[in-house]
């Protein structure tokens, strides 16, 4: 038998009897309106299985402001605290959070060597006291966090200056006593005057110090906000507000958080 034989392609130009368009191509504005609608499709769900994610974020914060999770009593000895972080460490990891998030600064101070903070009292009982060890409490957790599989992020309170009126036990290195003009009292706390430059460029100068010296995975801030609005007191910032605003729209909102 011989071979099947194979058809040609008709082309265009074979087709002498079908007339070529020469209209415009149709666009949506050419095209016409479907009527009536066409009726809604009833989808099913798609049989799809999304991969598994090896990891996600599930991050635990630990304060320290006032001793609220660690250290237990801020007069206790290192050795004592650091048995206290390392249990809340072993305890988070329990129960499959892989990341931590601890507060370094609370109000003006910091839980490391500062060139631009003193030691918080938190940590040692007494504002501007080391604590008495020659670990650096900083580089101790995040290696103690690492090791167990854990970020370490750093939280800051960068515009709270005190926690109350008690200036007088404030370290002399504190900013309210070496930068007295960046100070608004508010209610019953100081605070940073954000509007200021100096400011800024101070707080900069901290968050810098932080992620230049220490392996930390991420920064996190708190209380960056206005305070929450005390009974008929307004936030003392105008005077900066003023100097140095560049949308006059953009001071704060109505309501007890201004962001």
């Amino acid at each position: 038998m011989h071979p099947a034989k194979q058809k040609k392609p008709v082309t265009q130009a074979q087709k002498p009897n079908t007339p070529v368009s020469t209209s415009p191509p149709r666009t949506s504005e050419t095209l016409p309106t479907k009527t009536p609608p066409l009726p809604a499709i009833a989808l099913k769900p798609l049989a799809f299985r999304m991969p598994d994610i090896p990891r996600e974020f599930r991050g635990v914060w630990i304060a320290t402001v006032a001793n609220i999770d660690w250290p237990v009593s801020s007069t206790s000895p290192w050795e004592k605290q650091k048995q206290e972080f390392i249990d809340l460490l072993d305890y988070y990891k329990s129960l499959n959070f892989n990341a931590v998030i601890v507060q370094i600064r609370t109000a003006g101070d910091a839980f490391y060597p500062s060139n631009f903070a003193p030691w918080s009292k938190y940590l040692t009982g007494k504002q501007g006291q080391a604590p008495k060890t020659q670990e650096n409490p900083l580089t101790w957790m995040i290696k103690e966090a690492h090791d167990r599989g854990l970020e370490f992020h750093a939280w800051l309170n960068p515009y709270r200056a005190t926690m109350d009126l008690k200036t007088e036990e404030l370290s002399p290195e504190h900013d309210f006593n070496t930068h007295r003009n960046w100070m608004l009292k508010y209610g019953s706390k100081w605070y940073y005057d954000p509007g200021l430059p100096e400011v800024k460029n101070h707080l900069l100068a901290i968050i810098r110090e932080v992620v230049v010296n220490y392996d930390v995975d991420a920064i996190h801030f708190d209380d960056y906000f206005y305070p929450y609005r005390e009974p008929k007191l307004e936030f003392p910032d105008k005077a900066s507000f003023d100097k140095y605003k560049k949308n006059p729209d953009k001071r704060g909102m109505t309501g007890d958080v201004r962001m």
